[in-house]
């Protein structure tokens, strides 16, 4: 009987602690990580100036791709991604991009990833960030601004737009 009373204080201390220290970490929890890798424009492009092996797959619509894209990126959009997914490298690193940044290339991130593919990361600035960084880019509108198009390039491959906040 005395060895329990003085493992009481013991185990209530224990008790107490665990307790406050599981309430510390959710009051100061940090924001959840995306679900998927990214890999940053200057990361990406310091490994193509060493040679590299990296596939860049544009997932946008044809149309868009077309108009500009990431000089020697692939056209497999979102909703062909299954269909085309023999086209996709299991060789060196695949990176998917598209224009929101991540909207439509997480989600080809985690259809490769449902198939298999663990080479894969998504393009942290998209398109748009490659652009500002001034990296060479090929299409029909491959010089001057970037200018994104609007919700019907979610729609397109259906999917629906991410949600925006007006201010």
């Amino acid at each position: 009987m005395t060895v329990r009373l003085r493992l009481a204080p013991l185990l209530l201390t224990l008790l107490a602690a665990t307790v406050l220290s599981g309430g510390a970490r959710s009051a100061g929890a940090q924001q959840p990580q995306p679900s998927f890798e990214v890999i940053r424009v200057a990361q990406l492009n310091a490994l193509l100036k060493k040679g590299a092996p990296a596939q860049i797959i544009d997932v946008r619509s044809r149309p868009e791709y077309l108009e500009r894209h990431i000089k020697g990126a692939i056209s497999i959009s979102l909703d062909t991604l299954e269909i085309r997914a023999g086209e996709v490298s299991r060789q060196g690193l695949v990176v998917v991009y598209c224009a929101c940044p991540h909207h439509l290339a997480s989600l080809a991130y985690g259809k490769l990833q449902g198939m298999g593919y663990r080479n894969v990361k998504v393009l942290d600035e998209g398109l748009p960030g490659w652009v500002q960084a001034g990296l060479p880019t090929e299409g029909s509108q491959a010089k001057g601004p970037f200018v994104p198009h609007g919700d019907e390039t979610y729609r397109a491959v259906g999917v629906e737009p991410p949600a925006r906040t007006t201010q």
